[in-house]
């Protein structure tokens, strides 16, 4: 890897799958609660670690292996590989028998080692915005993500899971493509954040879901959306 590398964004669902994180320090536990947000199973293997990575084997949310890194057997059963030792000797070891494995492995520390990275994220419920400066500087990525933090707020979790209802009420009620098209771009154009604030998205939910129980055509949704707006 150089410093020239270009990444591909992408978002992986880890739900049930392993992560192995060798070392078990204060950048291990940040790795291991967004994994843990992500549901991730989760073996960190470390001699020693941070009291929070040991409250969280005790609770059973994690597996410690009090040990030292052994070789490329504690890797195979891996989805995802992080290098947190402060030993660039083994994390180096881990990059390579990763790679061998073709296993996606980050060095906490070293994008160069790495074969993926970790962004800054911002969590909003189902929105998720994450920030990189490819491994350039991760302060800076911190500090997009905090500004971005104070323009989407707390509401932001309950516009988008309004989305998600409406599109299932949409794909369940409505077999017209183009009408389908119409209610999504119309309910774009409400301020949907207003609409929370002023706890006025509960009408609109239950306007919606009566107008899905009728069979409309795309120019009677649209004027349906016109009379709505026009009265609110």
């Amino acid at each position: 890897m150089n410093s020239l590398v270009k990444w591909y964004p992408i978002h992986l669902d880890m739900s049930g799958r392993h992560c192995v994180i060798i070392g078990g320090g204060h950048i291990a536990l940040r790795r291991i609660v967004g994994l843990l947000e992500a549901d991730a199973i989760i073996t960190v293997i470390s001699p020693q670690c941070h009291s929070d990575i040991l409250r969280l084997a005790a609770e059973s949310k994690l597996t410690i292996s009090s040990r030292a890194y052994e070789g490329i057997a504690d890797l195979k059963s891996a989805a995802l590989v992080f290098a947190a030792t402060d030993d660039e000797i083994v994390n180096e070891k881990i990059s390579d028998d990763a790679k061998i494995l073709q296993i996606p492995m980050n060095h906490l520390g070293n994008s160069k080692l790495s074969t993926f990275t970790v962004p800054a994220v911002l969590r909003r419920g189902r929105l998720i915005m994450s920030v990189s400066t490819s491994g350039a500087s991760p302060g800076l990525a911190k500090r997009i993500r905090r500004e971005l933090s104070e323009c989407y707020g707390a509401e932001y979790k309950l516009y988008v899971d309004f989305l998600a209802e409406l599109r299932e009420w949409v794909h369940a009620e409505v077999s017209d493509e183009q009408c389908r098209a119409m209610i999504f771009h119309q309910v774009l154009k409400f301020d949907i954040i207003e609409l929370i604030k002023l706890e006025k998205l509960h009408a609109l939910r239950s306007w919606l879901q009566i107008m899905l129980q009728q069979e409309l055509q795309v120019n009677e949704w649209e004027q349906r959306f016109i009379d709505y707006t026009n009265n609110l």
